[in-house]
Order: structure tokens, then C-alpha cells, then sequence
């Protein structure tokens, strides 16, 4: 197989979020129980967009059924999904695994920092 073929045929198996999505699910409601800081929040957009139901995420301006359709493709390419109806916010937050290597991330940071100091 060609090698430009192949690299096309890959990239085009990888769902992609729109600007105008990615912004709704950045300022919407729940955004601020992941990451409190917004320029943070594109780095763990799935998180934020699994936290919402589809009747939520219908709600958002700009969000149809056909645009659901396309984040949930792109969700389960991350290994997300949205929430169900019965699902309390507080199980899926419980969920994220980003929280221990962030925190791991943010320690070793501050310690590079008094090193170099």
C-alpha cells in the first residue's frame, strides 16, 4: 500500500470536532466542574463533553441532533461517551483518569522551578 494513501485513509478514520462545537462544550455549564482556568479546557474537552446527555448538549446554541451525532463519533474515538439520563455527574467525574497525572505533572513542575531557581 502506498505510503501517502495509507496516511490519507488514516487521517480521515479520525473524527474531528468543529470550532463552533468545541467552543459550546468550552463555555457550557458543567466545563467548570473539570477545569476551572478556560484556556485549560480545550486539553480535556472530552471529559467535559461526556458529562452532558444529549437532551443537555441540544439545548447549547448552535447544536442540532446531526451535531451530537458527529461528538459522540468523536467521543468514542477518545474512549468517551455522554452521560446517560441516570447517571449522576458525580460517577462520571469519578471516572476521569486525568486527575492523578495532572497533579503528578503540576508537582514535578514546581519542583523543576526550585531547582532552577
Amino acid at each position: 500500500m502506498n505510503q501517502r494513501y495509507a496516511k490519507r485513509r488514516t487521517e480521515a478514520a479520525v473524527p474531528s470536532l468543529p470550532d463552533h462545537i468545541a467552543r459550546s462544550i468550552v463555555s457550557a455549564p458543567y466545563a467548570h466542574l473539570v477545569v476551572r482556568a478556560e484556556a485549560d479546557r480545550l486539553q480535556v474537552l472530552p471529559e467535559i463533553a461526556s458529562l452532558h446527555t444529549r437532551r443537555e448538549l441540544l439545548t447549547l446554541e448552535g447544536v442540532g441532533p446531526a451535531t451530537v451525532r458527529r461528538l459522540e463519533a468523536w467521543l468514542a474515538h477518545h474512549g468517551r461517551r455522554l452521560r446517560n439520563p441516570s447517571e449522576s455527574l458525580d460517577t462520571v467525574i469519578c471516572n476521569f483518569s486525568f486527575h492523578a497525572h495532572q497533579a503528578r505533572r503540576r508537582r514535578a513542575a514546581r519542583g523543576f522551578a526550585r531547582a532552577h531557581r
